[in-house]
């Protein structure tokens, strides 16, 4: 699974393991910090990355199991590469699964045929609201208008959830609401995350619907199509418009 976001890996596995078997299966969690954590309780000796693979070859139950950075170390730690296939035709059809989380695709060549690759998203619209929500209970302050909180929304669309959180706290650690430099804020902590990128080019809207002259109808066509457009339109399940000509 590639990602940048191993805690929302982790929620999502431990909210599957709880869910998706029909009965609560166990969870571990791997890193080569804390080696393996099987529902809590810390599996001694498993920072290796191989003993941590044969502990999970060993373990009878169905269950999940996340493991950030597992494919670089056991390539490090020992020459059998080979391993992680073993790996994949021991858990077969067991009910185990293990999860190879990494922001890199960084894999062995031996084993890329048995490892299915996905990219998990960053949060969409509905998501960053929820973390949103979150934050404001927490701060048992004023909940954010539904205006605010849409516009804060789509603000911090393309960022990772612990971004999302980070640039919150940040944003209203002296402020209890979303005003316009609130806004502008939002903004130019989204440009300066994106120098780290080195390729791409942060530019804040500078301009208003108002401020362009003529194209009265397309205009007219826009404020009425804006709820369609934009967050409003997925939750009534309207399919969102990909440009329009005028």
């Amino acid at each position: 699974m590639q990602t940048w976001e191993e805690s929302r890996v982790e929620r999502l596995t431990q909210h599957l393991a709880k869910t998706f078997f029909g009965a609560p299966v166990p969870c571990g969690i791997w890193s080569v910090v804390d080696g393996l954590v099987v529902d809590g309780v810390p599996c001694p000796e498993t920072r290796d990355p191989l003993r941590v693979l044969e502990a999970i070859l060993a373990g009878a139950r169905e269950g999940l199991l996340p493991a950030q950075g597992l494919p670089d170390g056991a390539r490090r730690a020992s020459g059998d590469r080979a391993r992680l296939r073993d790996l994949y035709r021991g858990l077969k059809d067991r009910g185990r699964h293990v999860l190879l989380v990494s922001p890199l695709l960084d894999l062995s060549e031996e084993a890329k045929k048995e490892i299915y690759v996905v990219e998990y998203e960053l949060p969409d619209d509905a998501e960053i609201t929820r973390i949103i929500e979150g934050f404001m209970r927490r701060r048992a302050g004023a909940p954010l208008e539904d205006i605010a909180t849409r516009r804060l929304s789509l603000a911090m669309r393309g960022l990772t959830a612990d971004e999302i959180g980070h640039l919150l706290s940040k944003v209203f650690a002296q402020r209890q609401t979303f005003d316009e430099e609130a806004f502008l804020e939002v903004l130019a902590e989204k440009e300066q995350m994106s120098k780290k990128e080195g390729v791409l080019e942060f530019v804040p809207p500078r301009f208003s619907i108002e401020d362009i002259g003529g194209y009265d109808t397309l205009k007219t066509w826009l404020k009425k199509a804006q709820d369609a457009l934009f967050q409003g339109g997925a939750r009534r399940r309207h399919s969102r418009s990909r440009g329009a000509f005028s």
